[in-house]
């Protein structure tokens, strides 16, 4: 074995314990080996080089701190309860105790729609219309009221659950309600 062999093992050794990066990288960086593994010639191998250095670069932030905090104090610590319903107006209904709150995030602005304390509350879900022209309201009672948010008025209250209605949710493109009791 001469200089010549001794170099060849040093090096293959180098290339067996290097990590798969180290590997890649090494390959790259010798554009002009003949014996390299990649099936890009040497113009290809440079820019697959760039597109990888430079979607490394892009790294997303996400702050630590909130862009928004919504302040919900008398929300009920209950998961079976569907307190929170985003519609397709950008608007947020949160039912809070027996209030329903509305926060629209195109304003930032909050308006009460209803305060249900003499009239089966407190709050047991709110569900959207697909359209988010109508909020549906269940209740403790049982009772589902269904609200045009737009004149804040009660279109009609839907009775005939023997317990609380947890959960709401509007059928299909025509906004037909259905509440499930739980």
């Amino acid at each position: 074995t001469g200089p010549s062999m001794d170099a060849s093992w040093q090096y293959l050794a180098a290339a067996v314990n290097a990590s798969p990066v180290a590997r890649a990288n090494s390959a790259m960086d010798s554009m002009s080996d003949v014996y390299s593994f990649s099936p890009l010639g040497e113009t290809n191998q440079r820019a697959m080089k760039q597109v990888v250095t430079a979607s490394k670069k892009l790294i997303r932030k996400i702050s630590k701190t909130p862009y928004k905090v919504l302040d919900a104090p008398a929300l009920w610590d209950d998961f079976y309860l569907n307190l929170v319903d985003w519609s397709s107006q950008n608007v947020i209904a949160v039912g809070l105790g027996s209030v329903v709150y509305l926060w629209s995030a195109s304003t930032s602005r909050v308006s009460k729609l209803v305060d249900l304390e003499n009239d089966g509350g407190p709050v047991c879900s709110v569900a959207w219309s697909t359209d988010g022209s109508h909020l549906a309201v269940g209740t403790n009672s049982g009772t589902v009221q269904v609200w045009d948010v737009r004149s804040s008025s009660k279109l009609r209250t839907m009775q005939g659950h023997k317990s609380r209605a947890g959960a709401a949710a509007w059928k299909g493109s025509k906004g037909e309600y259905s509440s499930d009791p739980n």
